[in-house]
């Protein structure tokens, strides 16, 4: 691994990016969901403390994202099951299940404060930080983009949206 946790992640995710996502594209069927759990291979390679004692790094981030993409694909089976059941239920008794509705709404009101939280996390940004995120994340802007526009470097460029993960992971572990 580079010198530096952080550095040798963000440099291997930078420069196998495009070709995690095609990989987890093909394995989870869209681009949207393969984005998503690059993301979250990424959030996770993060975390590792000692990435010292890794011997092949490039492999370790294809086997997290493969771990990843299962759990993503188990969570979005059960939640399909539930909603399966609640159709099913529904249309049986021709009467919503109280439980169920609640539980919808409460995951709906947490989804909604989370956004919350992330909104407000972004705010407190330096405006080229919350732009460079926002490019990247949303508009699948690539870091050589971003830097032109904003007129940094590429390595800033990554420094940002580095810094902006960091402060939306801190803020949604204080409020949960």
């Amino acid at each position: 691994m580079a010198s530096g946790t952080r550095e040798g992640w963000s440099t291997l995710f930078r420069e196998y990016n495009e070709t995690l996502i095609r990989f987890l594209t093909r394995r989870l069927g869209n681009e949207a969901d393969a984005a998503d759990v690059a993301q979250i291979t990424f959030t996770k390679l993060l975390g590792i403390s000692n990435p010292s004692g890794i011997d092949n790094p490039r492999s370790y981030m294809f086997r997290v994202a493969v771990n990843s993409a299962t759990d993503y694909m188990r969570q979005r089976k059960r939640q399909n099951s539930h909603i399966g059941e609640l159709s099913r239920h529904q249309q049986t008794t021709l009467q919503p299940v109280p439980s169920a509705l609640e539980r919808e709404a409460e995951a709906e009101l947490e989804a909604k404060q989370r956004l919350e939280v992330i909104r407000e996390a972004l705010q407190d940004l330096s405006p080229k930080c919350r732009w460079a995120f926002i490019e990247h994340r949303f508009s699948r802007k690539t870091y050589a983009e971003i830097a032109r526009e904003l007129g940094v470097s590429q390595n800033m460029v990554e420094r940002y949206i580095i810094d902006a993960m960091a402060q939306i992971r801190r803020r949604l572990k204080m409020t949960s």
